[in-house]
């Protein structure tokens, strides 16, 4: 917990090689005369709360081979002299405030290895000689507002194993040959720009590919099929475009998949059975589309899934009980479509169940009187805008964690259960636009975290 400033006078110690200061508390600038360690090969400075600008006397550590300034609060452009570290491999000086374009002289860094300048307010295109160095393996520009086409270059790159140009302001079509030149390339996100077009087959031909991010773009087009064929990948992030056609059957060959996100788009179709397969997936997202037809039986064989949500959809018929056989499961959305039916009976028996949403459907009956009795960890339920009758279980006072109930716009009557005074973490209760009747119990008193409270259009009497 060092505090105060880096002494000067550190440049006395003309032997130094490694100088190691970070995840401390220094502040004030970096002191130039730490250019006159000539020796110096490694410098740590990084997760402190230093100041001011990157001293260009650091581009006379003709040895060093790192630079780790990230997190700190340095103001100012890149010093374009820092192109002169023969010997540098790794240049971090992410979540900083630096200003300006990316020097081109960093192209001159012969043996830079890992290039992070994530999280900044660097502006301007990104200069194709970033990528000229054949050494690169990773390149990280997150966060910054980058603007143009992405460099022709950085698609020849055949080290290139990890690159991140996410959160800029980046814009044109992807190169149809993306991967032909870049063979070990393991994570690629280019979420949230401002790229348009299809998306290449060639990504196929990343076939160490373990993590593709495209989301937030203006892709259009069919999903291409050939994806499928990326066998290691883990994650997919395709939500936020404009991508028509249907979910091709061929996306159930990725047999590490962990994560699907295919949400906000217009995707047609029927949600193929065959995605049933992925017994790796934790996350499957497909909410916010066009899609048909009825849940796949073939879902409930996701033994990992925690998270489906299929919200906001055309999905039409009953859902089935195989959806809720997955042990591991926590959200489950199903909002918005046009589901009919009664409640399966499974779905009361998920004690891993922390958020079921099932709002804005057709689904009719009673909720089961022993709704709470295996739900331990139920935070969130929505049942509201369905066609539910019936009285409001007393048993909900046994979902203990619960923090929002919807009920509303269904047809419950009978008395509100004053048990559910006994659900402490309650914050927001939805009971209006029902039947309900009798008084309102005294008892809901004792719900001294909540904040939202409606039980508007009842039949309710009293005061």
């Amino acid at each position: 917990m060092f505090h105060g400033g880096i002494p000067s006078a550190l440049s006395k110690c003309t032997y130094l090689q490694i100088l190691g200061l970070s995840f401390n508390d220094f502040s004030g600038a970096i002191p130039k005369e730490i250019g006159n360690l000539t020796k110096l090969q490694e410098l740590y400075l990084g997760r402190n709360r230093l100041q001011g600008e990157i001293p260009r006397e650091l581009s006379n550590l003709a040895e060093l081979e790192l630079m780790w300034l990230s997190e700190n609060e340095l103001q100012g452009g890149i010093p374009q002299d820092l192109g002169n570290l023969a010997k540098l491999k790794t240049l971090q000086l992410s979540q900083n405030k630096l200003t300006g374009t990316i020097p081109s002289q960093l192209g001159n860094l012969s043996s830079l290895q890992s290039l992070n300048l994530s999280f900044n307010r660097l502006s301007g295109s990104i200069p194709s000689t970033t990528f000229t160095t054949y050494t690169l393996k990773f390149v990280g520009l997150r966060g910054n507002q980058l603007s143009g086409a992405l460099p022709f270059f950085i698609f020849n790159k055949s080290s290139l194993q990890d690159l991140d140009l996410s959160d800029n302001a980046l814009s044109g079509e992807i190169p149809a040959n993306i991967c032909s030149s870049l063979p070990f390339l393991e994570y690629i996100s280019l979420s949230q720009n401002m790229f348009h077009g299809g998306i290449p087959s060639a990504l196929s031909k990343c076939t160490y590919l373990q993590i593709l991010g495209l989301s937030f773009n203006d892709f259009s087009g069919a999903i291409p099929k050939e994806i499928g064929n990326l066998t290691k990948l883990q994650e997919l992030y395709l939500g936020r475009n404009r991508l028509q056609g249907e979910i091709p059957r061929e996306l159930s060959n990725l047999a590490e998949l962990e994560l699907m996100w295919l949400s906000e788009n217009e995707l047609q179709g029927g949600i193929p059975q065959d995605l049933g397969n992925l017994a790796k997936l934790k996350t499957l997202q497909l909410s916010q589309n066009k899609l048909t037809g009825t849940i796949p039986s073939q879902l409930g064989n996701l033994s990992s899934l925690q998270s489906l949500n299929l919200s906001f959809n055309r999905l039409s018929g009953s859902i089935p009980s195989t959806t809720f056989t997955t042990y591991t499961l926590k959200f489950v959305g199903l909002r918005g479509n046009q589901f009919s039916g009664a409640l399966p009976f499974f779905i009361f028996n998920k004690s891993s169940l922390q958020d079921l949403d099932l709002s804005d459907n057709a689904l009719s009956g009673e909720i089961p009187a022993n709704i709470c009795s295996s739900l331990p960890f139920l935070e969130y339920i929505s049942l509201s805008q369905n066609m539910f009758h019936g009285g409001i279980p007393s048993a909900l006072s046994k979902c203990t964690y619960l923090q929002i109930l919807g009920l509303s716009f269904n047809d419950f009557s009978g008395a509100i259960p004053k048990e559910i005074g006994n659900v402490t973490k309650l914050k927001e209760l939805y009971l209006d636009r029902n039947r309900l009747q009798g008084e309102i119990p005294r008892e809901l008193r004792n719900l001294a975290e909540l904040e939202l409270m409606s039980l508007f259009d009842n039949e309710l009497q009293g005061i």
